[in-house]
């Protein structure tokens, strides 16, 4: 999951994100300053239920993650039948150890050619529905024609006895679905 550089993906628009999509690579440095944003950390020993409402480029932020779990069952699941697979050997799997941890990411797009990361997505969730193990689900949802994307009881029914809940969006859909999970007695998680 960790290296020693960011990597930054940055939809194009206007201002500031298309001036970084029109300047020449490796011609500027830029230094981030944070935390911006609540947070969402998934620490080491994270326990419970996580889950990510996302509109847009915001399930990307959960990638690395699904990419560390896609490894680390193949490997556990390698090791249970007695297999040792030479691409893990330098990799410690010592994140997300707990039993009861699990991610959910429910990711909306408005462009089935803006989603990012659907075949890592989609591949750990098939992996884990076919081994019975509720450690991730991916639930995504392509809405072209501008329609509401999920109703009051889908939010409902996977923010249910959530440990953490993220809302990814633009603000007015960020304050919207914050205010109804509040309304389903969720706290600020």
């Amino acid at each position: 999951i960790f290296r020693d550089h960011v990597e930054l993906c940055i939809k194009k628009q206007n201002g500031f994100s298309k001036f970084l999509h029109e300047m020449e690579i490796g011609k500027n440095e830029f230094y981030l300053k944070g935390p911006y944003g609540l947070g969402f950390e998934v620490y080491k020993k994270a326990k419970g239920k996580h889950v990510c409402f996302a509109y847009g480029i915001g399930a990307q932020m959960y990638l690395g993650i699904a990419a560390y779990l896609l490894r680390k069952i193949v490997f556990e699941l390698g090791e249970k039948k007695g297999k040792k697979y030479k691409i893990f050997a330098n990799e410690k799997f010592d994140w997300l150890t707990e039993p009861s941890f699990c991610l959910t990411v429910c990711a909306t797009h408005n462009k089935n050619s803006l989603v990012i990361g659907r075949q890592i997505f989609s591949s750990l969730d098939k992996l884990c529905k076919e081994n019975n193990l509720k450690t991730f689900t991916y639930v995504e949802r392509v809405s072209e024609t501008g329609e509401p994307r999920w109703n009051e009881e889908f939010y409902k029914e996977h923010s249910r006895n959530a440990e953490k809940v993220l809302i990814i969006g633009p603000q007015k859909q960020e304050e919207t679905l914050r205010d109804l999970l509040i309304s389903f007695g969720l706290t600020n998680k």
